[in-house]
């Protein structure tokens, strides 16, 4: 997810730049394609916590990621950051997830410790949540970038309208 992630997110990175977009709108796309990324990595990692039915975990690394981002965005606007410091906070948020889901996941051992039947087991009992987070990263969402055309200002709270939003479906 990382090394494709990077790859897709500098085309759209290096277009901005080369029609002459704004910094700020620049970094801003740069570090919500970051994010876009994050998620998908720790999509990823969930799909073996779902696996083996720990959905705990899974809103706990859910709720937390969604927590630092309110709180960034909060701190955002009250510090008067604008765009430069949304385009911190939602990198610093999944950062937090993956962080967490990589140590729920695997603990204090690393991937390679497992023995390589646990893993076949793990692999093939995580399969649909595995190809549903593949989904996630073959059919990008376009909304924001299309809310992006006509004003970045309404595609941050579009952006973090969908992170208020998905938190309370999830949380169910």
């Amino acid at each position: 997810n990382l090394q494709s992630g990077a790859i897709l997110a500098f085309v759209p990175v290096s277009v901005s730049v080369a029609v002459g977009a704004q910094p700020a709108v620049v970094v801003l796309a740069a570090g919500l394609l970051a994010y876009v990324i994050l998620i998908a990595m720790a999509t990823a990692l969930e799909a073996g916590l779902r696996a083996r039915r720990r959905l705990k975990r899974v809103v706990a690394t859910n709720v937390a990621e969604k927590a630092v981002l309110v709180c960034g965005i909060l701190a955002v606007f009250v510090f008067g950051l604008g765009l430069i410091g949304i385009a911190v906070v939602y990198p610093v948020a999944g950062v937090t997830r993956v962080t967490l889901d990589y140590v729920l996941t695997f603990g204090r051992r690393r991937p390679a410790d497992r023995t390589r039947s646990s893993v076949f087991s793990l692999v093939r009992r995580a399969a649909p949540f595995a190809l549903n987070a593949a989904a996630f990263n073959f059919v990008p969402r376009l909304d924001v970038p299309i809310i992006a055309l006509f004003s970045a200002t309404s595609a941050a709270y579009f952006a973090l309208g969908w992170q208020v939003f998905t938190t309370l479906v999830l949380i169910p």
